[in-house]
């Protein structure tokens, strides 16, 4: 929509397939070498071979990276890309390859630290630090180990020929002018190959100590690679409250991805959110399968993207029986299961889940009554963080169970603008009068929440970070 010079390049070719895939990054069909940034950055490196030959390495970087960072402003700044120009940039100070190698990729981390277990940072480096230390011979090995941890599948076309996969992807490029698109990942489908967490681990380790033995200074290659493992390293519980518009959604995520669990899956009118949202998430997540997905009730806004949620990721068990045990080592439960309730919002599974010695409770669209009923059964029920029922809306959340539940923090699910006018000001009153902390997903999209040892920090999208709570005495 803006008046820029960036927005009428991106409306001009956004027509194009071919334009999109290359400039952008964006197509319909996956490719690893587009996620990569590698098109644009494979036609880099095929020019710069073309003006060694006549001129000399540092005039051939003032050419270069002029129209690179052009194009980074105009188009994009894919991980690759950045990362190449700021090691031109440090090679032009005289630095050797290697040296700038290390120093380019630890500079790119403190511009961008988000990115540093991206696909599009890892798999151009390591290529590139192979070529430098003229281990080209290893590169199909790495090519094939980089696919099968990032996306626990192999296509047997991208461990080809290094060279002759550049060159497919610097004509890939610049065919896209002619708006021609040059598919290079045709020649073999490929081949799923699940990726065990004791594999990748192992396989971590065994590259370390290959490193190690081998006196190869380059140990900042085994950090990159171990990246991708990093949800099997993490020994954070994860509470993700995804910003999923006018519904719920909600990732839980065990230490050491021993488990994860995800508490309704959203539908939207006028996007398919499973493929937009959550699946994207929860591949950039490091999450391969679920162990449940808890549907609270049938509710377009609580289950319309549960299907298309069980065709893009393997799902162990669809939990719609408040009976039905969740299959994970802590305690999460299906709150007052024989209840009779008078209607589909009030019959919402009652989730309740604690850890880290911190309880969490998910009550769907349960409203008042069932709140009435939870206070006549319980005598008390810890709770730390509270998913605010019905989306925040008055028929849910009243004050007396405000007091009884007494959180820490409220947690509002809703979309921005939306019609029904939640969370509700008597809600937000009710809060503010209890001093009680809240965030809602229409202010600060995706919340997440992560606890250790009684620790619990929150860090939502808007940037906010903090320390909700502390074990006792410290």
């Amino acid at each position: 929509a803006s008046d820029s010079l960036q927005g009428r390049l991106m409306r001009y070719v956004r027509n194009s397939p071919a334009k999109m895939a290359a400039f952008y990054g964006i197509r319909e069909k996956d490719s690893l070498l587009v996620k990569a940034g590698w098109p644009v950055l494979a036609f880099l490196m095929v020019f710069e071979n073309l003006l060694r030959r006549r001129m000399k390495p540092n005039a051939v970087h003032f050419c270069l990276l002029p129209p690179a960072i052009l194009w980074g402003w105009l188009f994009l700044w894919p991980a690759a890309l950045m990362r190449w120009v700021l090691f031109r940039l440090i090679r032009l100070s005289g630095l050797q390859p290697l040296s700038a190698w290390s120093v380019s990729v630890l500079l790119f981390l403190i511009l961008q630290p988000e990115k540093a277990a991206s696909f599009s940072l890892v798999f151009p480096a390591l290529l590139q630090l192979c070529s430098i230390t003229r281990r080209r011979s290893c590169t199909r090995q790495l090519m094939a180990l980089l696919q099968i941890l990032y996306f626990g599948s192999l296509s047997c076309s991208l461990i080809g020929g290094y060279s002759l996969l550049r060159l497919l992807s610097a004509a890939s490029f610049a065919l896209a002018f002619f708006d021609i698109s040059l598919e290079i990942e045709w020649m073999l489908p490929e081949i799923p190959i699940p990726a065990a967490p004791v594999l990748l681990v192992v396989a971590a380790i065994l590259l370390l100590r290959y490193m190690i033995m081998q006196k190869h200074p380059q140990l900042l290659l085994c950090s990159l690679l171990i990246m991708p493992v990093s949800p099997y390293l993490d020994p954070f519980f994860h509470v993700y409250m995804l910003d999923i518009g006018q519904g719920d959604c909600t990732l839980v995520v065990e230490p050491f991805c021993r488990s994860a669990v995800m508490i309704d899956a959203a539908g939207n009118l006028y996007r398919d959110n499973a493929e937009s949202v959550i699946l994207p998430f929860l591949e950039a997540a490091g999450i391969r399968k679920l162990d449940a997905l808890i549907v609270s009730h049938e509710d377009f806004d609580h289950a319309g993207a549960v299907e298309a949620v069980q065709d893009g990721i393997s799902v162990h068990t669809v939990i719609r029986d408040p009976t039905q045990p969740v299959p994970v080592e802590y305690p999460m439960l299906n709150l007052l299961p024989d209840r009779t309730s008078p209607d589909e919002n009030e019959g919402s599974l009652l989730t309740y889940f604690s850890y880290d010695g911190h309880g969490y409770f998910w009550p769907g669209d349960a409203g008042i009554l069932t709140e009435k009923l939870l206070m006549d059964t319980f005598a008390d029920l810890p709770v730390t963080v509270l998913k605010a029922g019905h989306h925040g809306s008055a028929s849910a959340s009243c004050p007396a169970f405000l007091e009884w539940l007494s959180p820490d923090l409220v947690l509002l699910s809703a979309g921005r603008n939306n019609r029904y006018g939640h969370p509700s000001p008597e809600v937000i009153t009710s809060l503010q009068s209890m001093n009680t902390a809240r965030f809602c997903t229409a202010e600060s999209g995706m919340i997440h929440l992560a606890s250790w040892h009684g620790f619990l920090f929150l860090e939502t999208a808007e940037g906010q970070v903090s320390c909700l709570s502390t074990p006792a005495g410290r």
